[in-house]
């Protein structure tokens, strides 16, 4: 068991596709179980908006660094004055 944990905060629009999350897994043979790690927290960010592609980003390499480690991706501020 792994009691280690890792965090991806932002506000605003941030926030990620789990689909995309999986196409990067498939392209670099990374082990899809890992995906189940990755979860949100709060609000779950605008597709499209400034933060959002930052926040991909983010997730998609430190799930993929931090291979085992759960992945909690957080955004507790909804407004896009905070970008």
């Amino acid at each position: 068991q792994n009691d280690n944990l890792q965090l991806v905060w932002g506000p605003g629009t941030f926030g990620y596709l789990p689909s995309d999350l999986k196409e990067f897994y498939k392209e670099y043979d990374l082990p899809e179980k890992n995906l189940l790690k990755v979860n949100s927290y709060g609000y779950t960010g605008t597709p499209g908006g400034d933060n959002f592609g930052e926040a991909s980003l983010d997730v998609t390499y430190i799930s993929s660094m931090g291979l085992g480690v759960e992945t909690l991706v957080a955004n507790t501020n909804e407004s896009s004055s905070t970008e």
